[in-house]
């Protein structure tokens, strides 16, 4: 189903306000059918609460 919007008044500023900081933290990763496990870090990221489709990003893109 797609979501049709008009995104064009939707600020940068705005989706800053909208997005969620996931600090850089060592988890573990498991394959359940080979039974194993890894630990990865992963690298601080910000992640959007809105659902995020291509027209949004090409109005917020830098």
């Amino acid at each position: 189903m797609a979501l049709n919007h008009d995104f064009s008044s939707i600020s940068f500023k705005f989706l800053v306000t909208h997005l969620t900081p996931i600090p850089a933290s060592l988890i573990e990763l498991r394959d359940d059918r080979k039974k194993q496990s890894w630990k990865v870090t992963i690298k601080p990221i910000l992640l959007t609460r809105l659902p995020t489709t291509q027209e949004l990003y090409q109005t917020v893109k830098p």
